[in-house]
């Protein structure tokens, strides 16, 4: 193929991208038998009218989208703002694996003074340093596989053009987290240095991997990264130690305090070991190495875990799009599945909604004022209005799963579920005689659920039987997240000058609600099975599941952190129902119950960095529903279980949509060359 018949086959390409799919086969089909009797330039002009030309206006006027106006253009800037969106959110995540690695080195020592370092907490502050690292690998290999800048460039020049142009995607999106939320100019200059780090190491890594040799280039890449941030975090550090502090003075007015370490006690040649102090966490040789570098490895420490998370990001990413692309394979489409009746389930579902709500209205009136007596901790307060939130959660749940399969199941539990919230606050704090409250609240739930029930079998919708499915997974996951939720508020007084000293209806109201719920996750996802299981299965793996999880609701009271280190079983329980539902007889079962086994390992560390990056505007949005509910000002403590609605939410939609059955379809054909005359 000559020069003029590529750039007339890459025109033909633009012009075909305006025209829906449908047509675009037998457009280009026309076009190319059209150029086939065409000279050289005189095709050439045909290709580049095409590609410069809109399609036909629409006959009954509807305006072209910029897709037609502009073509390829998404398609072609999509992956740079993901990889910009990947750097912005590195930045972010290096915060959170810093604080995680810290809370789990501080683990072994009680949370006392990082002068008390073990080797113990060091080797767990590596762990989950290193888990980061290769998840964050990981995702770079996933991004390049879907949002490729470039599918198997050919000619050197134009891997190494595509390469260059990924890395400074990646450092703009870090670059602007920096200016958004950085602590200062010097990290901004490490941010320009790991840009510059990047684009030697990226462009050595692909010519290798070119090759063939995928993970030697990977390995080599990030050797030599390695190397070149030791040099890179000397000059980094000096610029810290040398950098202004500004004090405060009287009245609020600022002066020069002078730099940030005193010149003199920098010893320059102390800066290789900067680097390899910071990897293993900071003030690693407190007691032995001089102040100096102790200040500058704390200080590194977090700048040092955001360079190597973007660094292993974008080494995967890069030497995952420099193979060529694969052959085309055959597409997917969903297609029917069997759903089995959820007759067995419904009444178990209405149930547990009679149990929520009776267990809501005992919350509401009478837990207040048996809490205020307990001084001793005020965090008894946020403990029993999320004991009210999970139980009104568990009445949604219900609802909705009673609701699938008969007509509208969405939207009248949530309405439903924002009635009761909307009572629980205004029944808070009326002065009421607490059997007058309790009784209007179960007057309040009934008829909520009554109406709710009501509007969504009266409301009909085209439900149809994967719709039904994709509906009970939601609920399974939704109510495997939250499910272990409330053993995060499980606490008792600094002080024990109460008898019993923790009030006995806190303990009681969160193992009906955790039991509950555990109960509600189970049957939604034996309902959402595409093989069924044995009913006497069924009925045991829902039982010790209610067991399990009300006796640790159960003995939550007591002075013993056991109850809130079991909150942790929160991601292994989710990855349990998540394979109780997919589980359906797997070509190789070993392989697939040891992906399954890695994927509850992952999940405990995963859990914990998703939950830190969510629980400030958790906490926010929890504390304007604290205080219309009257537990603000005088309580103390951190409200979680709005922040694990929210993961519960992401997390039970985005499988529930990964958990559709495809069939294969032929594959595509690919693209035919312009043919030579």
């Amino acid at each position: 193929m000559s020069l003029l018949d590529g750039v007339a086959s890459h025109w033909i390409r633009i012009a075909a991208d305006r025209w829906p799919k449908d047509l675009r086969e037998d457009l280009t089909s026309e076009w190319l038998a059209e150029m086939s009797v065409m000279g050289g330039l005189r095709r050439l002009r045909f290709a580049f009218s095409l590609a410069a030309s809109p399609p036909v206006g629409d006959e009954n006027g509807v305006p072209m989208g910029w897709r037609e106006i502009v073509p390829g253009l998404g398609r072609r800037v999509r992956p740079f703002l993901v990889l910009f969106l990947a750097g912005f959110a590195t930045m972010l995540m290096a915060g959170a694996v810093s604080v995680l690695a810290g809370a789990a080195e501080q683990l072994t020592t009680g949370f006392s003074s990082l002068e008390k370092r073990t080797p113990l907490g060091i080797g767990l502050y590596i762990l989950v340093t290193l888990i980061a690292y290769a998840s964050f690998g990981l995702f770079g290999t996933l991004l390049a596989r879907r949002h490729p800048v470039a599918r198997g460039p050919r000619t050197a020049a134009s891997r190494l053009l595509w390469t260059l142009a990924a890395v400074a995607a990646v450092a703009a999106g870090m670059t602007t987290q920096t200016l958004l939320f950085g602590s200062g100019p010097v990290q901004t200059v490490a941010v320009g240095m790991w840009a510059a780090t990047a684009g030697i190491v990226c462009v050595g890594a692909v010519l290798i991997a070119r090759g063939g040799l995928l993970w030697l280039g990977r390995v080599l890449g990030v050797g030599l990264g390695l190397i070149l941030f030791d040099l890179a975090c000397i000059e980094i550090g000096l610029r810290q130690a040398a950098a202004r502090v500004l004090g405060v003075g009287e009245g609020g007015s600022t002066y020069d305090a002078g730099p940030y370490i005193d010149p003199a006690r920098v010893d320059v040649s102390h800066g290789p070991l900067w680097f390899p102090s910071a990897l293993i966490g900071p003030s690693p040789n407190a007691g032995r190495a001089p102040d100096s570098d102790i200040e500058i490895a704390w200080w590194l420490s977090s700048v040092v875990i955001g360079m190597m998370l973007g660094l292993l990001l974008i080494v995967c990413y890069t030497v995952r799009t420099a193979i060529p692309a694969p052959a085309a394979r055959a597409t997917k489409v969903a297609v029917p599945v069997p759903v089995a009746p959820v007759r067995r389930g419904r009444p178990i579902a209405l149930a547990l909604t009679g149990v929520a709500l009776a267990t809501w209205a005992a919350a509401l009136a009478f837990l207040p004022s048996r809490v205020v007596r307990y001084q001793a901790d005020p965090e008894f307060g946020i403990w029993t209005y999320e004991v009210r939130l999970a139980a009104i959660t568990l009445a949604v749940l219900g609802l909705a799963f009673a609701l699938t399969g008969r007509g509208r199941a969405l939207w009248p539990a949530l309405l439903a579920g924002f009635v009761l919230v909307v009572a629980d606050k205004a029944l808070s704090g009326t002065g009421l005689p607490e059997p007058t409250t309790a009784a209007i609240a179960a007057a309040t739930g009934g008829l909520t659920s009554w109406a709710a029930w009501w509007l969504g079998v009266n409301v009909r919708g085209t439900a149809t039987p994967q719709s039904v499915r994709r509906g009970r997974i939601v609920i399974a996951l939704f109510a495997a997240v939250t499910a272990p939720a409330l053993y995060l508020q499980a606490t008792w007084p600094d002080t024990i000058d109460t008898d019993p000293p923790t009030p006995w209806g806190l303990p009681l109201g969160t193992a009906v609600i955790c039991g509950g719920l555990a109960a509600m996750a189970v049957v939604a996802a034996l309902s959402a099975r595409i093989r069924p299981l044995r009913r006497t299965t069924g009925a045991v793996l829902a039982t010790l599941s209610v067991l399990a999880f009300a006796a640790i609701g159960a003995v939550s009271g007591l002075p013993s952190e056991i109850p809130v280190l079991l909150a942790l079983i929160c991601g292994p329980w989710t990855i349990a129902i998540t394979v109780l539902i997919a589980w359906n007889r797997p070509r190789r079962p070993w392989l697939s119950g040891i992906r399954w086994v890695l994927a509850a390992i992952v999940s405990i560390p995963a859990q914990i960095a998703v939950f830190y990056i969510l629980m400030v505007p958790g906490f926010a949005a929890e504390e304007y529903l604290l205080a219309g509910a009257g537990f603000a000002g005088a309580w103390d403590g951190i409200g979680t279980f709005v922040t694990v609605l929210a993961i519960a939410t992401g997390y039970a939609l985005i499988t529930a949509r990964a958990m559709r059955e495809r069939v294969a379809l032929p594959p595509r054909p690919a693209w035919q060359p312009l043919p030579t005359v």
